[in-house]
C-alpha cells in the first residue's frame, strides 16, 4: 500500500477570508494526501469549527504574533505530523516556514501568493532581502494571479516570471444560477419587487467600500431604487454602516458575515467588486460562476479574470464616478446583464473550474512529495 503523502498548511488564523476559503476547498477536495493545518492565532476558527474529513487535521499552535520561537514550533509539529510538504501562503510566515523546513530534513517547501492589503508592499529594505532569500531556498512558487504579483518581484529584484501561475478555482455545483430567483430573496428576506446589487467581502478598507457607497450616492433614477445588499464580516468598527445613514432615500444594508453566499449570489442582478486590490478574487469568480453580471475595479487579478464588456466590466479604482456610471448602464439593461452573466460563468466552467484547480494542486504537491522522497 502506498504511503500518505502529508502536506502542511501554516495559517494565522482560519478565518472567513478568500485565501482561507481556497485553502479549505483545496484540502478538502484532495482526500489523495493527508492535510494538516496549524493555525498560530487563539482565534481561529473565530465561530464555527467548519465540518472537516477525516483526511484533514487541524493542530493549533496559539500564540502572540511575532513568536520568535514559531519556527521551532512549527518544526516539532511537521516532524510529529510526518510532513512531506510545506506549503505557506503569506510572506508573515514564509521565513519561520522556511527556518521550520530546514530544521526538519527532507520537508519541501512551496509559497504561494494570494494577495496584500494593499497595492505595493511596504517592506523596509532590510525586510525585501529576508524575503527574497527565503523565496530564493523555496523549492516551489506560485501566484494566483501574474498581474498581482508584478509590484512583488519588482520590490524584491526577482523577474517576471519568477513565480508559476496558479488561479484559483471554484465550485460551479455549488455556485449556479437560480431556477427562482424570486423564492430565494424571500428566504433572505430581501425585496421582490426591485434590483438587488450585491458586493461580497469583508469590510476592510482594501475592499474599496467606500467607494461604492460613494457610487450609489450618484445614482438617479431607477438605479437608485435598487436594493444594495453588503455581505461580509465588519473590521472597521461600523464606518460603512454609518456613512450609509446618509443615504436616506436608497435601501442599503449590511447583513455581516454569511455562510450561504451562493444563495446571495442567486438572489443578485448585479454584483459589485470595489476593491482598491485583489490578488485573484473568489468572490469575483463565485459572482461569475453564479451567472451574475458582474462590475470589479481594474486591480490585480481581476483583468485577468474578466474581460471587459464581454464577461464583466472593468472601472477604475477609487472611482465613484465610473463605478456609478457602469452601474447605472448594467441596471438598466437587464438584455445585457443576461449576456454578460452567462459569458462570465462560460468562461469560469472553462478555466477556473474546481476540478482542473485540484488538479493543478495534485500535481504539484505530487511533485513535491516526489523530490522530498527522493
Amino acid at each position: 500500500m502506498a504511503r500518505v503523502v502529508t502536506i502542511c498548511h501554516p495559517i494565522s488564523q482560519l478565518e472567513t477570508g478568500g485565501m482561507e476559503r481556497q485553502l479549505l476547498q483545496i484540502a478538502r477536495g484532495l482526500s489523495r494526501f493527508r492535510h494538516v493545518i496549524v493555525t498560530a492565532q487563539t482565534n481561529s476558527l473565530c465561530h464555527t469549527e467548519p465540518a472537516l474529513p477525516e483526511h484533514v487535521t487541524i493542530c493549533r499552535e496559539p500564540t502572540r504574533w511575532p513568536d520568535p520561537m514559531w519556527s521551532r514550533r512549527l518544526a516539532r509539529v511537521v516532524r510529529e505530523q510526518g510532513v512531506d510538504v510545506l506549503h505557506v501562503r503569506n510572506f508573515a510566515m514564509l521565513v519561520d516556514a522556511v527556518a521550520a523546513a530546514e530544521l526538519s530534513q527532507g520537508v519541501r517547501v512551496a509559497f504561494s501568493f494570494h494577495g496584500l492589503e494593499s497595492a505595493r508592499p511596504a517592506w523596509s529594505a532590510w525586510r525585501a532581502r529576508v524575503i527574497r532569500e527565503a523565496l530564493l531556498r523555496c523549492d516551489a512558487r506560485w501566484t494566483v494571479s501574474r498581474r498581482a504579483v508584478r509590484p512583488v518581484c519588482e520590490a524584491l529584484g526577482l523577474p517576471g516570471d519568477f513565480f508559476e501561475s496558479m488561479p484559483n478555482g471554484v465550485d460551479t455545483t455549488c455556485f449556479c444560477p437560480a431556477d427562482d430567483k424570486r423564492t430565494i430573496r424571500t428566504g433572505l428576506r430581501l425585496p421582490v419587487d426591485r434590483a438587488v446589487v450585491i458586493s461580497v467581502g469583508n469590510l476592510k478598507p482594501v475592499k474599496g467600500h467606500e467607494y461604492l457607497l460613494r457610487a450609489v450616492e450618484r445614482l438617479s433614477g431607477g438605479a437608485r431604487e435598487a436594493s444594495f445588499v453588503f455581505v461580509g464580516r465588519d473590521y472597521l468598527g461600523g464606518a460603512m454602516q454609518r456613512a450609509a445613514v446618509a443615504l436616506r432615500d436608497v435601501d442599503v444594508r449590511f447583513v455581516g458575515e454569511r455562510e450561504d453566499l451562493a444563495a446571495w449570489y442567486r438572489a443578485a442582478d448585479l454584483f459589485v467588486l470595489p476593491s482598491l486590490w485583489e490578488g485573484c478574487s473568489n468572490a469575483l469568480l463565485e459572482a461569475m460562476a453564479t451567472g451574475v453580471a458582474c462590475i470589479a475595479t481594474d486591480v490585480g487579478g481581476n483583468g485577468e479574470l474578466i474581460e471587459h464588456e464581454r464577461t464583466g466590466v472593468l472601472v477604475p479604482a477609487a472611482d465613484a464616478v465610473a463605478l456609478a456610471e457602469a452601474i447605472t448602464r448594467l441596471l438598466g439593461d437587464a438584455t445585457r446583464r443576461n449576456c454578460l452573466g452567462r459569458a462570465a460563468r462560460g468562461h469560469v466552467a472553462a478555466a477556473h473550474s474546481l476540478p482542473v484547480s485540484l488538479g493543478r494542486y495534485a500535481d504539484r504537491y505530487s511533485s513535491l512529495a516526489g523530490m522530498a522522497v527522493a
